[in-house]
């Protein structure tokens, strides 16, 4: 069994703010850590249950043209009736695969409206709190001179910002600036960028979510095109070659 989180942390091999499967007792144990938060991919399940039966579908009657013996049964009547399933096939396929794509793109538009509409009540505190740090990690990162340092005090930083609430990492995002210009490696600044944008409100990464839906939910059908281009052109070859 597996479970679908969002992670508000690099986990492993996943990039933070990645939407991944995982099994359940790792997914429960990193929300319990607080690194993750359970989510839904919407109705894309749905979308790839409907792919699945279209396929079995069209697999199923394919055996059945192809195991036929009858005398009227030819092969040019096997060809024929084959043709008309793959065309059928097709056509169901492409429409589902439409439909899926209007969904997608909807989900993100309203995600991202969401995103855009989200607020987080700053207090004028929360300001002070972030501009101090950001004064404090800018002095730090000008004094911190030679790989050790540096690395010393990325993961100083890292702690310092990983205690402050939402709203204070909110200030702080606009005042990170001055803290990064003194950071000369883009994996140190990353990490700092990373540290900082773990605002964990969902409407305001719903986006980042909804964004990361697979582009198709047709899967056994694109590879039945895959196949279908790739035999056309092994044909246009062997021609060419006579």
């Amino acid at each position: 069994m597996e479970q679908t989180v969002f992670l508000f942390k690099p986990y492993g091999e996943y990039e933070q703010h990645k939407v991944v499967k995982l099994p359940v007792k790792e997914a429960e144990q990193l929300k319990t850590e607080g690194l993750a938060v359970e989510t839904s991919r919407g109705k894309y399940d749905d979308f790839r249950e409907q792919a699945k039966q279209l396929h079995s579908k069209f697999k199923r009657e394919e055996t059945k043209i192809k195991q036929k013996d009858h005398p009227l049964q030819t092969k040019e009547v096997k060809e024929y009736e084959l043709k008309q399933l793959n065309k059928q096939y097709r056509k169901e396929s492409e429409a589902l695969e439409a439909e899926y794509r209007k969904y997608r793109e909807q989900a993100i538009e309203e995600a991202h409206t969401k995103a855009a509409q989200a607020s987080i009540s700053v207090r004028e505190s929360d300001k002070q709190v972030a501009e101090q740090l950001s004064n404090r990690l800018a002095l730090s990162a000008q004094t911190a001179v030679g790989d050790s340092a540096k690395s010393e005090f990325i993961t100083q930083a890292k702690r310092d910002i990983s205690k402050l609430s939402d709203e204070q990492k909110t200030a702080l995002q606009g005042c990170i600036g001055k803290v990064l210009d003194k950071i000369d490696d883009s994996k140190h600044q990353r990490a700092i960028i990373n540290e900082v944008s773990d605002v964990r409100n969902m409407d305001l990464l719903g986006a980042k979510a909804a964004e990361q839906l697979p582009y198709t939910a047709n899967i056994e059908y694109t590879r039945v095109k895959v196949a279908d281009k790739a035999y056309k052109a092994n044909r246009i070859v062997g021609q060419t070659q006579k």
